[in-house]
């Protein structure tokens, strides 16, 4: 969905610097949640 509607604001309105900014905002989203997964891991699979 915010994705969506990320792509919405930048290439049907042409607001760029707020799809920018939303873009700049889920990076972060993934990447706080993708550090407390890996922090959070009991163990390290080792294949």
């Amino acid at each position: 969905m915010i994705v969506h509607y990320l792509y919405e604001n930048a290439f049907k309105y042409f607001n760029m610097g707020y799809a920018s900014a939303m873009a700049y905002i889920l990076f972060f989203m993934v990447l706080i949640i993708t550090l407390i997964q890996l922090w959070r891991q009991k163990k390290w699979g080792v294949y």
